[in-house]
């Protein structure tokens, strides 16, 4: 596999010429500590022989150590940008590198050996976000997000399961590491871009969060539906309104590079703020608390449950009423970016064979005794996560269950999500995962 990718590689241009960079210098320690969350920068850092990301053991989940001569580490600038060594470019966007001992890296054309913190990029790369038709249920866009390395290797990091016609997301999936809790912190400021789907039509996604058109679809709905006076005071959005919600996060990926790719339009949902701040993302830390826990990765599916649409039944006054919420229409005049009902993260385990399904609840203004009714509950709670997670039960926050993968499977199947028969629970939750204050 090594000799095969290095191949490939020098069928690209000059500038992506694979170099091995080593030093013959016996003397000094024979280890290199590099810390990623503090000396990565623009730079892709990868395992030698496959096109994969290079993560640290779960020793020591903030640094790698590489021994002299031995261990290698593949560097990538890609988009065609160089490496540079003390910010002068190479002339190379490619690089395996060794160890020379002290924490530090002969690099090409320079005289000193450099530290793993000096080398970096020509310039900061996005992610690409690229379709993918293999597998793609029908009526679906496929999307993929990662890099391209050169013609013949992509990087992956995040698949969404887009439905074009509603214009949400169905799911989105990305693998969550066992050091998750050591990530970079990324410093830059990003927006939310849209992808291949969205980027040539004329609506405009964003635009439906805005508080002017949340009045106004909130105000059209019918009261035994909901109720609008929790929302809107004297005309204004109360503390409680919609907001953008990424189904997967860049709190879910270790590396800056990485989490730039989930600032995707197309990875976006409609979420009451207050489930949004409540259990939604006390979800979320609790699925990275378990990979960290389990010193273990976790395949997760981020995604919604949204209701069939259905033509509007008429009211007592012979109206039509609209008993979901959309925030917009397509040029069409068709009900588009639906609320969704419910939220869901199915956590997988590869190496265990053994998952979990949380389900949130979307709907913290309707009559509490609903959240349990008919289209709530899609799979058998498990007790043990309302017993572990008592803000779970409260509606306001988004009432949250969990069940078992198995439970959960005719469910994932009808969403096209895979499903893994014969997977055991991960059980043995601690009281202490991201307890609350």
């Amino acid at each position: 596999m090594q000799k095969k990718e290095r191949k490939n590689d020098k069928l690209l241009p000059c500038r992506s010429f694979v170099y091995f960079l080593s030093s013959n210098d016996p003397l000094g320690d024979t280890h290199c500590h590099v810390n990623l969350t503090r000396d990565v920068g623009e730079t892709l850092v990868l395992r030698p022989n496959v096109t994969e990301y290079l993560y640290p053991r779960v020793q020591n989940p903030a640094a790698i150590e590489l021994q002299n001569f031995r261990s290698e580490v593949r560097l990538v600038c890609p988009g065609g940008e160089e490496l540079t060594a003390r910010g002068l470019p190479l002339g190379l966007g490619t690089a395996y590198l060794r160890c020379s001992g002290n924490d530090t890296f002969a690099l090409a054309g320079q005289q000193l050996p450099v530290r793993f913190e000096e080398i970096g990029c020509t310039r900061a790369s996005m992610p690409l976000a690229r379709f993918r038709r293999v597998n793609c249920p029908p009526g679906m866009r496929c999307i993929q997000t990662g890099y391209q390395l050169n013609v013949f290797n992509f990087l992956p990091i995040m698949d969404v399961v887009y439905d074009p016609e509603a214009k949400t997301p169905i799911w989105s999936h990305a693998k969550i590491v066992a050091t998750v809790h050591s990530q970079q912190t990324n410093s830059g400021m990003f927006t939310y871009r849209p992808g291949p789907v969205l980027q040539n039509d004329t609506f405009d996604l964003m635009d439906v969060y805005s508080a002017e058109n949340q009045r106004r679809v909130l105000m059209s709905m019918d009261p035994r539906i909901i109720s609008v006076n929790d929302i809107i005071t004297n005309n204004e959005l109360d503390t409680d309104y919609l907001v953008e919600s990424p189904l997967i996060s860049s709190h879910d990926l270790y590396y800056g590079t990485q989490q730039r790719s989930t600032y995707l339009q197309e990875n976006l949902v409609p979420v009451w703020k207050s489930v949004h701040d409540g259990n939604w993302n006390y979800v979320a830390s609790i699925v990275r608390k378990l990979a960290s826990d389990l010193s273990t990765d976790l395949d997760v599916w981020s995604g919604v449950i949204v209701t069939p649409h259905q033509q509007p039944t008429p009211s007592a006054f012979g109206l039509p009423v609209q008993r979901d919420i959309y925030l917009g229409h397509d040029s069409r005049n068709r009900p588009v970016v639906p609320v969704p009902r419910l939220l869901f993260k199915y956590v997988y385990d590869r190496r265990g064979h053994r998952g979990l399904v949380f389900v949130v609840v979307n709907e913290p203004h309707r009559y509490s005794d609903r959240v349990l009714g008919p289209g709530y509950v899609v799979c058998r709670r498990q007790a043990v996560c309302e017993n572990l997670y008592p803000d779970f039960v409260k509606p306001q926050m988004g009432y949250t269950y969990c069940c078992t993968i198995e439970d959960f499977m005719d469910t994932a199947r009808s969403l096209a999500l895979p499903v893994h028969p014969g997977t055991a629970s991960i059980g043995g939750f601690s009281n202490d995962i991201v307890r609350r204050s």
